[in-house]
């Protein structure tokens, strides 16, 4: 299908929650999506500001799966530099027009990988974008690999790889919002996890 295309998006959307919805590993997704997602926005500064739920962030593969690559992230779950810029992009508001916050949550990520590589460390980029997908779900997706977000991207005629991480992620689902209306959307789990879902739901589908 062409994804560009309206019709095609609608279709190619609706049958893909249709084919997952059903299956025992897509609502155990649902779960955890949940119970992560409601962790995060519910804790406290204090709470925010722990090993243990530092440790969560960013290892948790309620979001996506880690994949086949490795980076240690338990120098970052003490860095106060690190957690001060991961508090701010908790902390932004959602209220904001989409351009506006997706240039702070784009600075703020340079800001969090330049940090990184001043504690020589790699930079797990995979595992970074889960942190912010968990912090600000209403503008990434579950596309954690940043290939793959780019395909998807492609498929869908709003951006390369060039035009930035958080760009891409927002243009995604700005793309899925235009059509959202006519997608047969399950109605028995809640409509922002299925906006974060399904750009990662699309792409297997092709």
């Amino acid at each position: 299908m062409d994804l560009v295309n309206d019709a095609d998006l609608i279709t190619a959307s609706s049958q893909a929650l249709t084919a997952r919805r059903s299956t025992p590993s897509y609502q155990k997704w649902t779960e955890n999506l949940s119970t992560h997602l409601g962790k995060v926005q519910a804790a406290t500064e204090h709470d925010f500001r722990t090993d243990a739920f530092q440790r969560e962030l960013w290892e948790s593969e309620a979001i996506s799966a880690t994949g086949q690559g490795f980076v240690p992230t338990k120098t970052f779950w003490t860095d106060q530099t690190i957690i001060d810029i991961l508090r701010e992009v908790r902390t932004l508001e959602a209220t904001e027009a989409s351009q506006g916050i997706t240039n702070e949550l784009q600075l703020l990520w340079d800001a969090v990988a330049d940090r990184i590589r001043q504690l020589e460390s790699r930079v797990p980029r995979l595992k970074l974008t889960r942190v912010f997908a968990a912090l600000q779900p209403r503008h990434f997706t579950s596309l954690a690999d940043f290939d793959a977000l780019v395909r998807l991207a492609k498929a869908l005629g709003v951006g390369k790889a060039r035009d930035g991480l958080a760009v891409l992620h927002q243009r995604v689902l700005d793309r899925l919002d235009s059509i959202w209306s006519e997608i047969q959307i399950p109605s028995d789990e809640p409509p922002e996890l299925t906006r974060l879902k399904l750009p990662w739901l699309l792409l297997k589908g092709r």
